[in-house]
């Protein structure tokens, strides 16, 4: 089974650093504390714009809980007070992409790129959405342009070599998917996706490996043992 492309949020912070510090909370907030965020939000001590920060701030936190709702909740309140935030709005994209909604998703990023074009990071999350609706050519051309702009975007290659793969582009998917592990080793779900193309391909030794490294990254996911097994009994009848 393939591992779903990663959305990429915690190199979206949108920044309380910047904020004056108040009991410390601003460095708890950027560390996706909740109630760090919440304190500063009423505090009173902010204005406008800086509210729009804290609520985006308070919302990535939200979403590295897996708390949906409430991420885009705070993130449509910093749009509100700030219609320029892009981090917001792109934020706001990438947690609709993880309740299964790609149109919102894409409109938000579509937003976000109005307002900055060059953003990679709206770019990845629109070019998963759009492979999560099967647009695979959009999805790609998202993903180029994200590399363009960054080519040290593991996650972009990674994404675009996941719809190679789902394209059944294979040596393509692997290409992309090496480039992602040389930029960034811990990646994992690039390697066990790496290591599902080369089992196809009929590559036992480099499957093999590749499941074993995604293990040593993630060793709690059931899916990496049944691989493992299954490639090594193929290896033993070889």
């Amino acid at each position: 089974m393939l591992k779903p492309i990663r959305i990429l949020m915690g190199a979206m912070m949108a920044g309380c650093a910047g904020i004056p510090a108040w009991a410390d909370d601003s460095a708890l907030c950027l560390d996706k504390q909740v109630r760090a965020c919440t304190r500063l939000i009423e505090s009173g001590k902010y204005d406008q714009m800086d509210r729009a920060i804290l609520f985006a701030d308070r919302g990535i936190a939200y979403d590295a809980k897996g708390e949906f709702d409430q991420a885009i909740a705070d993130f449509s309140e910093a749009v509100r007070l700030d219609p320029r935030n892009v981090i917001a709005f792109s934020a706001r994209g990438a947690a609709y992409q993880s309740k299964g909604k790609p149109d919102q998703s894409i409109a938000d990023e579509s937003e976000a790129l109005r307002i900055n074009p060059r953003y990679a990071m709206a770019l990845n999350h629109r070019g998963v959405a759009h492979e999560a609706k099967g647009e695979h050519e959009q999805a790609i051309a998202d993903e180029t342009d994200a590399i363009r702009i960054n080519p040290t975007f593991a996650e972009a290659f990674s994404s675009r070599g996941f719809i190679h793969q789902a394209k059944g582009e294979f040596d393509l998917a692997i290409a992309d998917y090496s480039e992602a592990i040389r930029i960034d080793p811990k990646l994992a779900n690039a390697f066990y996706n790496r290591g599902l193309v080369s089992e196809k391909k009929g590559d036992i030794a480099a499957a093999l490996a590749d499941y074993q490294s995604y293990q040593r990254l993630a060793p709690n996911d059931p899916d990496v043992s049944i691989a493992i097994a299954r490639v090594s009994k193929h290896k033993a009848r070889e």
